[in-house]
């Protein structure tokens, strides 16, 4: 069961967001969302669903990850991905990185970032990767 709000952004690959377009073009029940493709700078579609509305956006990302038939759907409305870094065991701060004799200071900050995953019942992995 997910819980939270009614909408959910669900990013898709090519492939997922070309089927579901074919699968509901004439059912009404897909319509062309210009606010949320203003938002996202690409053309997002919206699924009506028992519940709520799926906002159809595809990433080339998830295409290339071989994850083209699959969505990710996020309830944006709450912080399910927040990034995490742990100073001084996977972050350094390197000072005075300029080359010597430049009338510039440079500093750089080295670090891996992560994502802590939270509000789990707010998020889902949909696989259509079966659907022929």
């Amino acid at each position: 069961k997910v819980g939270g709000s009614a909408t959910r952004d669900v990013f898709t690959g090519w492939s997922l967001q070309t089927r579901l377009r074919a699968m509901f073009y004439e059912s009404g029940l897909l319509r062309y969302n210009k606010e949320e493709s203003d938002k996202f700078n690409i053309k997002v579609y919206s699924l009506q669903v028992c519940g709520g509305e799926l906002n159809i956006i595809p990433s080339q990302i998830m295409e290339e990850c071989g994850y083209g038939m699959r969505g990710i759907a996020l309830d944006l409305s709450v912080p399910s991905f927040v990034p995490v870094t742990n100073p001084g065991w996977d972050m350094k701060t390197e000072t005075d990185i300029a080359e010597k004799g430049s009338q510039i200071y440079k500093e750089q900050v080295i670090t891996m970032r992560g994502l802590q995953r939270r509000y789990q019942n707010n998020h889902c992995l949909l696989d259509f990767s079966n659907v022929a």
